[in-house]
């Protein structure tokens, strides 16, 4: 509530000369100040005059609920930024933990295949052209697994990994956008896992097929019998 304070002058009457302005009058522009009928004497003035129906200072209360309504808004949000910033770490996270088990299965199925009867695929003749195919591209020849198609996606996979994460730490760019754009990017690697996992399947149904294969067996002029995939594995490795 604006506090005014008057000196007495002659003949009783008053005049004002400060005045003190509330919270609310003081947002409003100097020539709207004066026409707000809620300013009372201050303790010290000389005159205390009555006070007319102190109309704003409803507003004022009503405001200050506004202001703390708003409060509370902000520190609501500030926590839904924080809770959504630390949902998408742990997207990030999984995705990566999804990178890692791919990486040791594809290592347990390589050794099973070089170290079991598995190895013999690319020798025999009665082998499906694709299984020999899918095994040639994932696990045979010198050809780095950079650059094999086999592995595309895990090169897109470990990528947006990175991306994501360099999104979500993104001083640049506003809080909203961080999390939208590093969610987007979680959303697109998702589909790279589910393609990755079909891919190591099929790969796994290759290698027991051609487990459950009989061994070649070479016989030499002097009679002499080897079996090729035992000779040829050696070699390979």
């Amino acid at each position: 509530m604006c506090k005014y304070y008057r000196d007495l002058i002659q003949y009783g009457d008053c005049s004002k000369t400060r005045i003190e302005y509330c919270d609310y009058a003081s947002s409003l522009p100097l020539n709207q100040r004066e026409d707000l009928p809620c300013h009372i004497p201050g303790d010290d003035s000389d005159a205390l005059i009555r006070a007319t129906d102190p109309q704003h200072l409803f507003a004022l209360r009503q405001m200050r609920k506004v202001w703390q309504k708003l409060d509370n808004a902000r520190r609501r949000l500030s926590d839904l930024h924080t809770n959504a910033i630390a949902r998408q770490r742990e997207r990030i996270s999984d995705l990566a933990s999804h990178l890692l088990y791919f990486e040791e299965l594809y290592r347990e199925l390589g050794c099973r295949y070089y170290a079991g009867c598995g190895w013999r695929a690319h020798m025999n003749p009665s082998v499906d052209p694709r299984t020999h195919h899918a095994i040639v591209e994932a696990l045979h020849g010198d050809i780095p697994q950079g650059l094999r198609d086999f592995f595309q996606p895990w090169r897109d996979l470990d990528a947006t990994i990175y991306i994501a994460l360099r999104l979500l730490e993104d001083g640049s760019l506003g809080l909203t956008d961080r999390i939208q754009c590093a969610h987007e990017e979680c959303e697109g690697a998702y589909i790279l896992v589910r393609n990755i996992e079909c891919s190591l399947g099929e790969l796994k149904l290759h290698v027991e097929r051609l487990e459950r294969m009989e061994p070649i067996v070479d016989i030499f002029d002097d009679g002499t019998r080897v079996r090729s995939d035992s000779r040829d594995r050696k070699t390979a490795l």
